[in-house]
């Protein structure tokens, strides 16, 4: 009966979001394994009654909430696995987070490269790990002074995340006053969590990849990541403007020179590099970067 597959799958349900739900507030480092012990009794009565609720003859007027109530439960029994497989993870406290389908924020202190100037207070930089490891890495500075918001009509914050809607339903604010960092969350009841890494792993993660891919351009660029002199440079932007005559992609003039129009095949993934008015440190961004600016 309907009835019956109903009853069997509803009460586990509610019960399992509800716990969900309570996971999400509570998430912190030191508590992690007891939480993840304390889910673990929730998943087999929602799997059974999910079965048996599946198992059941629905009118089509009822495909609704048929529909509704098993992509529910598939979502809840995702968040289980997820929040069980979390201690086995690299980031445990990542994982938790993930499997609550929270948008989960870095803040990271970013110490100059040169250790002759690591002294603080440091600038400290904002950013998505699910993005910032994989893609171009996209991130928010906040500098000494200022004050950082998470906000909507910032149209360059909506690709730093990687879940937007979440993230600025919370209108977060980060104010680096120098010796502390002041956090202000205007939507309360949403609720916005912090937590400390410890060891600084996250840090350390964030600077050695960094200081990574430095290495990789000094050794690409075969000597001191320095301006050349004048007449080297010269040297070179004439090499590359013969080069360019010569570019098959770009449209000739009516005089046959190369002009300014470029037409790319399909099959070209074009990087496009934005003026660099010859500073080598906006070079040494994109590069350590991935692409941002």
């Amino acid at each position: 009966m309907l009835l019956d597959a109903t009853t069997a799958l509803l009460p586990p349900l509610l019960t399992a979001l509800d716990a969900l739900s309570y996971t999400g507030r509570h998430i912190h480092p030191p508590a992690l394994e007891g939480l993840v012990a304390e889910m673990a009794p929730f998943r087999a009565p929602l799997e059974e009654g999910l079965a048996r609720f599946q198992a059941a003859s629905w009118p089509e007027n009822l495909s609704y909430f048929r529909d509704q109530t098993v992509a529910a439960s598939g979502h809840a029994l995702a968040a289980l696995d997820a929040l069980a497989s979390c201690l086995s993870a690299s980031n445990p406290v990542l994982g938790a987070y993930g499997a609550m389908g929270k948008q989960t924020l870095h803040l990271c202190p970013d110490r100059p490269a040169n250790s002759r100037n690591r002294t603080p207070p440091y600038d400290y930089v904002l950013f998505d790990p699910e993005l910032y490891y994989s893609g171009i890495s996209q991130s928010l500075r906040l500098k000494p002074g200022e004050t950082l918001s998470v906000d909507h009509r910032q149209e360059h914050q909506k690709v730093v995340f990687s879940k937007p809607k979440h993230a600025f339903r919370r209108h977060l604010q980060i104010t680096h006053e120098g010796s502390a960092l002041v956090f202000r969350d205007p939507i309360s009841e949403l609720g916005t969590y912090l937590s400390f890494f410890p060891g600084e792993n996250e840090s350390l993660r964030y600077e050695h990849r960094r200081a990574g891919l430095l290495r990789q351009i000094r050794e690409i660029y075969g000597g001191p990541l320095v301006q050349l002199e004048p007449d080297e440079a010269l040297k070179t932007l004439k090499a590359v403007n013969d080069l360019l005559k010569e570019d098959p992609y770009r449209k000739k003039d009516s005089l046959g020179n190369a002009g300014s129009v470029v037409d790319l095949p399909a099959w070209i993934t074009p990087v496009i590099v934005g003026d660099l008015h010859a500073q080598v440190d906006n070079l040494l961004k994109i590069l350590s970067e991935n692409g941002t600016v």
